[in-house]
């Protein structure tokens, strides 16, 4: 539920990147549990990882920790924190977007694939460096995919 939140307030409302953390934390659709919300203010704590190729970010934090160390686990809640901490920071760059996600370790799978597409689904497939596009297969149906989306959206707003 928190990220189809964040997707709509991000992709669909273009709602400010910095306060994706605090639009998702409200009770309007569901009720946060102490924990989540404990774990979501202080994600929302942490400083901006640009410039920093390290992120300067508490990684245990973020991600939790696999022997000792840093890394992302598969954890559902600290995958969800991850996404949205780089949503948070995100300035239309998806190739940085990328390379920030990895930057976490262990299991980014899916940290990756929904954070590129809650951004791309803002910005469009034709933000990604062409390097990415060229190497996909059949981008001409994801293309059409997406325009009939964002068709879709269209009527749904108005």
């Amino acid at each position: 539920m928190l990220l189809a939140r964040a997707t709509k307030y991000f992709a669909v409302d273009c709602g400010h990147p910095e306060s994706i953390i605090r639009h998702c934390m409200r009770g309007e659709v569901m009720e946060i549990d102490e924990e989540t919300s404990q774990f979501l203010t202080d994600i929302d704590s942490l400083g901006d990882y640009y410039g920093d190729e390290r992120m300067g970010v508490n990684f245990s934090l973020v991600c939790g920790s696999k022997d000792g160390l840093p890394v992302l686990t598969g954890d559902a809640m600290r995958s969800v924190g991850a996404i949205l901490y780089l949503l948070k920071w995100y300035r239309g760059a998806p190739a940085e977007l990328l390379r920030h996600a990895v930057l976490f370790g262990g299991e980014t799978d899916a940290v990756v694939s929904a954070s590129l597409a809650i951004a791309c689904a803002r910005d469009g497939v034709a933000s990604l460096p062409f390097a990415f596009i060229d190497r996909l297969d059949h981008i001409e149906s994801l293309e059409a995919a997406a325009l009939r989306f964002k068709e879709w959206l269209f009527k749904q707003q108005h």
